[in-house]
């Protein structure tokens, strides 16, 4: 008898959480992952019924073992890679445990789920792929929720969702980033590391940002893109968020390389500012978000010097005050030397000039100083 036992109702309730539109997308996932070049899914309401008849087809390498699609945590061959999708053979388990019913037949043999039994049949197999059927229990608002999931996608390969090519649009900017990621270790255990991976920025379908996980949405973020990181990205265990150190790294990234579409009204959103405070942006990125929200003609304010202030705004200038950027913007401006003080550029001033400017800030004449 072993330790564990999980029930397939429960695993069903947690599942519920997360929605029916997840465990598909398990399905898909490792479909790609699969190394076929096409990938085929039929979702088909059964009349009467909150259920749905599914199929997800590729023509990829198939199970090298048919025990992991019945087996829940072991070490996916695939969790070593850090741009495979796999992480705990979860995939099939997530939809099984919401199934009536399920076959799925491979290149090592088919299993057979009905009746609360589970049947192998070595001798029945594919040449090439696997195809996973099965009765899902799944209302009418689930199945919508899940085909339009499914439609955000962005497939490495050719995928047919009801008989209809999945638009796999060009990225508007593909650049490689060193991103935190997972990696299993020798002993199976996924630890947390930085490497180098590919980013597409992609036009989002409506007014919010999306990241993805190779393809698969993930979460909505503060950013005008739909931006679909190559490569596994660090996950909560109920994959629907990301650890707020990755969504760092992926502003400063995003900032560095796209720095240059900002538009004014973008560069004064707050994930430009946290990017622009970033140690990891580029002085090209930080004097592009200076330039959008400030113009070419900026200075930064002088405290003690009201005059050379007021001078810098009567000859066109935009005078910046200390606090219209975070001090890490204000670090990777004088890093980069891209903003001078107003006293510098009009330094007009006599020392006595200056005291009687000090004293008018706090309510004297600027010119005699009572």
């Amino acid at each position: 008898m072993g330790w564990f036992e999980v029930d397939r109702e429960g695993l069903a309730a947690i599942l519920e959480r997360r929605g029916k539109a997840f465990a598909i997308a398990e399905l898909v996932s490792n479909a790609w992952d699969s190394g076929s070049d096409r990938v085929k899914i039929t979702m088909e309401p059964i009349a009467n019924s909150p259920t749905v008849d599914i199929k997800v087809e590729d023509w990829g390498d198939g199970f090298a073992d048919l025990d992991h699609a019945y087996t829940m945590f072991a070490r996916s061959s695939r969790a070593g890679h850090a741009d495979k999708r796999g992480r705990f053979c979860l995939g099939e388990k997530l939809v099984l445990a919401c199934c009536v019913e399920a076959k799925i037949v491979t290149t090592s043999g088919t299993l057979v789920f009905k009746d609360g039994e589970r049947k192998r049949h070595n001798t029945v197999t594919r040449d090439k792929g696997t195809l996973f059927s099965a009765i899902m229990r799944m209302t009418r608002a689930e199945y919508e929720d899940a085909v339009n999931f499914l439609m955000r996608s962005q497939p490495p390969v050719t995928t047919i969702l009801n008989g209809e090519e999945i638009a796999r649009p060009d990225s508007l900017r593909r650049f490689s980033a060193r991103l935190p990621t997972e990696i299993a270790d020798a002993d199976g255990q996924l630890r947390r590391s930085v490497r180098a991976c590919e980013v597409e920025l992609f036009e989002t379908q409506d007014a919010a940002g999306e990241l993805l996980e190779m393809g698969i949405p993930v979460v909505e973020i503060d950013m005008p893109w739909r931006i679909n990181v190559l490569q596994k990205v660090p996950l909560n265990m109920d994959r629907d968020n990301v650890t707020p150190a990755f969504i760092k790294a992926l502003q400063a990234a995003v900032l560095n390389n796209a720095h240059d579409v900002l538009t004014p009204e973008m560069s004064t959103e707050s994930w430009v500012a946290d990017a622009t405070g970033d140690a990891r942006a580029t002085t090209e990125a930080v004097s592009s978000v200076v330039r959008a929200r400030f113009g070419d003609r900026a200075v930064i304010a002088t405290p003690n010097d009201p005059i050379a202030n007021a001078q810098a705004e009567a000859n066109g200038y935009t005078v910046i005050p200390g606090g219209a950027m975070s001090s890490g913007a204000w670090a990777n401006v004088r890093k980069g030397e891209l903003l001078i003080p107003a006293s510098k550029v009009f330094p007009s001033m006599t020392p006595e000039q200056r005291a009687a400017a000090s004293q008018s800030a706090a309510g004297g004449c600027p010119l005699c100083g009572k």
